[in-house]
């Protein structure tokens, strides 16, 4: 049961990304951590890790290097609540997946 629920989250990711667009972005690595637009986000398979690791990362832990990329990506906001303690919390929490990575070129500071 295990296996065919993962085959079936596999094939929906590789569909989802061959519906997608290639959309120029500024990726930002740091020495442990990538960001896109200020924020993170997940990579939906081995090959967009892959990538990102082989980017030149800074040694200073406040610096960072920008990258001018281009992505296959997602955004959804699924809506959480919160419930232990008596005050419920809800919010829309903002989530990017990014499905598919390539040509980044370091852009000039």
């Amino acid at each position: 049961m295990r296996c065919i629920a993962m085959i079936l989250g596999m094939t929906l990711a590789a569909g989802t990304a061959s519906a997608l667009d290639f959309a120029a972005v500024r990726l930002a690595v740091y020495d442990r951590g990538e960001s896109m637009y200020g924020d993170e986000f997940l990579a939906a398979n081995e090959g967009v890790i892959d990538y990102i690791a082989t980017l030149r990362r800074p040694t200073d832990r406040w610096d960072r290097i920008i990258y001018n990329c281009s992505v296959k990506e997602r955004s959804i906001e699924p809506y959480v609540v919160q419930t232990n303690g008596t005050d419920p919390f809800t919010a829309y929490v903002p989530i990017t997946t990014v499905y598919d990575i390539k040509d980044c070129v370091e852009a000039a500071n």
